[in-house]
C-alpha cells in the first residue's frame, strides 16, 4: 500500500498532466501566423514573457503542490528551482535564466513565484 505522501505526490503529478493537456487540447493549430502556444485568444502573438507571467500567476493563484508546479511548467518547456522552503533560503545562483521559474514554497505548496 502507498503512503500518503506518495498518493499526494502521484495525485499532483497527475492534476499537472491534465492541466497541461487540457491547454494543449484547447489551441488552434490550424493557424499559419505563429504556434499555437504563442497566440493569445485575441489571435495576437504572445510573447514568452508573457507566457511565463501568466503560467507563473497560474500556479500561484491555484496553489499548486510544488510537484505539480515543477511539472506543469518542465511540461510547457521552463526550467524550475525553489528559492525559499517554510520562509528558509535556499541556496541558489544570481545568474539570470530567462527560461527559469523561481518558487517559494510553503507547505509544499508554491506561494508565489518569479522569472529568471
Amino acid at each position: 500500500m502507498r503512503s500518503r505522501a506518495a498518493r499526494t505526490a502521484l495525485a499532483s503529478v497527475a492534476i499537472a498532466v491534465m492541466a497541461v493537456t487540457g491547454l494543449t487540447a484547447c489551441s488552434n493549430s490550424s493557424s499559419s501566423e505563429a504556434p499555437a502556444s504563442e497566440i493569445n485568444l485575441s489571435g495576437s502573438p504572445v510573447t514568452a514573457n508573457e507566457d511565463m507571467t501568466a503560467l507563473c500567476a497560474q500556479i500561484v493563484e491555484q496553489g499548486l503542490p510544488v510537484e505539480a508546479a515543477v511539472a506543469l511548467a518542465e511540461a510547457s518547456g521552463y526550467t524550475t528551482r525553489v528559492g525559499s522552503l517554510d520562509g528558509e533560503g535556499q541556496a541558489v545562483t544570481t545568474d539570470l535564466q530567462e527560461d527559469r521559474f523561481t518558487f517559494d514554497v510553503e507547505a509544499d505548496i508554491v506561494t508565489a513565484c518569479t522569472i529568471g
